[in-house]
């Protein structure tokens, strides 16, 4: 007999017992069915790997005993169980499918009535994040690489959250993270955490930082401050100067100059690791710029061009074959023959020169001299020196004046004789129109004022004759002078 209902029923069996004859009587028999224990609701209820699995039993029957067992299930991690009433395990579930456990529960009553009831229990797996990927170290303006999340349980929906939105990122989202341009308007480095957590069939996996995405200020106010627009051949280049920077870090910044032929590829210079740099002499024309580099961001100045010069070149002419006699001057001058015009010269030693700044200088030594000139191109760069080999010799070159005014107005008040100081053994003699001698000296200095040989009384107004003597033995000079007192 089953007894469907949750209570006791009696149950009448009539027995008739009778002879072959005619005696017979009925008797009647009573049995009581009792209902088993049974569990109450679902029979099979789905949890999630790493949960617990939170079962009570209820029976149908108040004062039901419970007791629960599970077998080792393949495909759920844990030992065999067992226990009494509620079932408080946490199953983990090791493949990527579903795993039915069964739990079989047995149940006493208290009119001794036994049963076993199943109870299964479908445990589901939870997805894990299978990317992990390296940290991403950028630049505000830079843009990131795209975040892609998988896992082993086709259909996961990732759940993702962002710690720093001030990098340009929603503070959360769901799906893959597609590749953004990043941000940072603050004064320091930001850092933003990038946790997922992946969700399954309903259940959640762990939450995992799958990346940091570390955003650093870009580099700002990198430019060449100064440098040469020209370079002169043998001459090195410089000082270049590049600004301070802003951004970075704020402070630790390396810099890198660079340099080019052609203004297109550029190439690291060695050791150039500073903000100002003086290069070594070019040969042609070359371009320059620095590279900035603090806490991974790095900013190119403007490129400057430097175009290198012709080295100026010149000639020096001199029509007397470069000889001048003593006392007198010669005239040497410069002639541009390159391609760089010379805008400015120096003559040394700056003695018995007309100007050492001149292009065409009168040159007057008393000895033989060595004249040196540089010459200055209008883009700065120096000639090779020029020499200049003055012969000084000792001739008759002197020049009497042919006019005496003894008036004390400071104008030709006494006979000038030039270079007559350079023949100190000279002689001078002067005659009237007689012929009479009327004045003579010996190592004669420029003195005489038209007086005769007693230094007192003046000659009248009249032309003279001269005989000037330089030296014993060698050539007379003769001439007239006229007197007017």
């Amino acid at each position: 007999l089953t007894n469907s209902t949750d209570a006791p029923i009696e149950v009448q069996y009539i027995y008739r017992i009778g002879q072959a004859v005619t005696c017979a009587s009925d008797q009647a028999v009573k049995v009581t069915v009792k209902p088993l224990p049974k569990l109450t609701g679902s029979k099979s209820i789905q949890v999630c790997s790493n949960a617990p699995v939170a079962y009570t039993p209820i029976g149908n029957i108040p004062g039901t005993n419970f007791n629960w067992s599970r077998a080792i299930v393949a495909g759920i991690s844990n030992p065999a169980g067992a226990g009494v009433v509620g079932i408080p395990e946490i199953l983990f579930n090791i493949r990527a499918e579903n795993v039915p456990v069964v739990y079989k529960y047995e149940m006493t009553n208290y009119n001794g009535c036994f049963n076993t009831e199943d109870l299964q229990v479908i445990v589901k797996p939870i997805p894990v994040v299978a990317l992990i990927s390296p940290d991403q170290s950028l630049c505000a303006g830079d843009t990131t690489k795209a975040l892609v999340f998988s896992s082993t349980l086709p259909g996961t929906i990732f759940n993702w959250v962002n710690t720093q939105p001030a990098i340009g990122l929603a503070a959360s989202g769901t799906g893959n993270i597609a590749a953004f341009k990043v941000s940072n308007n603050s004064s320091g480095q930001l850092i933003a955490q990038i946790r997922v957590t992946p969700n399954f069939n309903g259940c959640d996996g762990n939450t995992t930082t799958v990346q940091n995405i570390i955003v650093n200020r870009a580099i700002s106010g990198s430019f060449i401050e100064s440098a040469p627009s020209v370079a002169c051949p043998g001459i090195p280049v410089g000082p270049l100067v590049a600004s301070v920077p802003l951004g970075g870090d704020g402070s630790t910044y390396v810099f890198q100059w660079q340099s080019s032929n052609d203004g297109i590829t550029f190439t690291d210079m060695p050791g150039f690791i500073t903000r100002q740099i003086i290069d070594a002499p070019i040969s042609n024309n070359k371009w320059y710029r620095m590279r900035t580099v603090s806490l991974g961001c790095s900013a190119l100045t403007n490129a400057v061009k430097v175009e290198i010069k012709e080295k100026p070149k010149f000639r020096l002419d001199n029509k007397d074959n470069y000889t001048v006699s003593i006392g007198n001057s010669t005239q040497v001058v410069l002639v541009d023959t390159g391609k760089s015009r010379i805008s400015s010269v120096l003559w040394t030693p700056a003695t018995d020169i007309s100007s050492v700044r001149s292009f065409a200088p009168f040159l007057s030594p008393k000895t033989n001299t060595t004249y040196r000139v540089v010459g200055t191109s209008v883009d700065g760069c120096l000639s090779d020196t020029g020499l200049v080999n003055i012969k000084v010799i000792n001739g008759f070159l002197i020049y009497p004046n042919n006019v005496l005014t003894p008036n004390g107005d400071g104008y030709n008040d006494t006979w000038k004789i030039k270079n007559i100081e350079f023949y100190p053994k000279n002689n001078i003699k002067v005659y009237n129109a007689n012929g009479i001698l009327v004045y003579t000296e010996e190592g004669y200095k420029g003195t005489w004022n038209g007086t005769k040989m007693d230094g007192i009384v003046k000659l009248t107004t009249g032309t003279y004759y001269y005989v000037i003597n330089i030296n014993e033995g060698e050539a007379i000079i003769k001439g007239f002078i006229t007197l007017l007192n």
